[in-house]
């Protein structure tokens, strides 16, 4: 077994043995072109990518590329993709309009080198499995780790109900699961989706959640909670594509606040502030990689 990891995912790379590691090198041309060439020559039949699907859109074409290069080697190689970031998209969204990820992993599945596809954490496992074969890989650790500190556990949506659940057997705390409408791109309401909100008075709080983006849910939710009359709130997400004015927005709402470098550009420069916990996911996706 060979690894190549794609510019997208460079930042992960310090977990991998590097005697398995295939010599890659993708550059920019002057006139705007991507360029990719193997730096040494390797005798391939099985190959694992880890890549992301996320903008900027070189990366998209940065794997789109390789596996078209791949696909017209004269020996046939059976890929096994590890997509440590899927951009946001939903199934009900993708059924009414072009969203490039997913256009992409239907193109993708035309190729008959892709023989399996591990997605680290996907945002709608229900409306991607209607498109593509794949697991669906999430660590654990990072939200136990987080939990250490709860007496509860809170899903902000019925999206991450599923999380909240597995955790809570996993843990052996509780969990409650809330209600989200969105009014509008910039509004949201948040309200108990049972009768027993009460549960979580006085009581030390995590909701978690696979991503981060505007912040605006965990806005919410935390306003939400507070009001609820919780006593500390903790916030852990496996993916944050946000900005670190979102951070600075949630971080006051939150007593700790836990994500993972699933993307590289995710906290940057925001490593010291208290209550800020990067986890590195890396070595969970080299681990993923030897046991499946």
């Amino acid at each position: 077994m060979h690894i190549l990891v794609t510019q997208s995912a460079k930042h992960l790379i310090h977990s991998f043995n590097p005697s398995l590691l295939v010599p890659y090198q993708c550059d920019h041309r002057e006139d705007g072109e991507l360029s990719m060439r193997l730096l040494s020559y390797i005798e391939l039949t099985s190959l694992v990518i880890i890549s992301q699907i996320a903008s900027p859109a070189e990366h998209v074409l940065e794997l789109a590329f390789l596996l078209h290069f791949l696909s017209k080697q004269k020996q046939k190689i059976n890929v096994y993709l590890f997509l440590s970031y899927l951009s946001y998209g939903r199934y009900d969204f993708a059924e009414k309009y072009t969203i490039a990820p997913w256009y992409f992993l239907q193109s993708m599945l035309q190729l008959s080198i892709v023989k399996k596809i591990n997605v680290l954490h996907s945002h709608d496992t229900v409306g991607l499995n209607k498109i593509i074969s794949f697991k669906d890989r999430i660590d654990w650790q990072l939200f136990c780790v987080a939990a250490q500190a709860a007496e509860y556990i809170v899903a902000p949506d019925k999206g991450a109900e599923m999380l909240a659940q597995q955790l809570s057997q996993k843990t052996g705390k509780p969990y409650l699961v809330l209600h989200k409408k969105r009014i509008t791109p910039q509004e949201l309401i948040i309200r108990p989706a049972t009768n027993n909100i009460a549960v979580i008075k006085n009581k030390r709080v995590l909701v978690v959640d696979d991503m981060i983006a505007s912040g605006l849910t965990a806005e919410q939710v935390a306003f939400f909670l507070h009001s609820a009359g919780v006593k500390e709130l903790f916030l852990a997400a496996t993916h944050f594509v946000g900005n670190n004015n979102v951070l600075q927005k949630i971080k006051p709402l939150f007593k700790q606040i836990t994500i993972s470098n699933s993307v590289p550009s995710a906290a940057q420069g925001q490593e010291k502030i208290i209550g800020i916990i990067k986890y590195d996911i890396s070595p969970f996706i080299a681990q993923s990689i030897i046991t499946d």
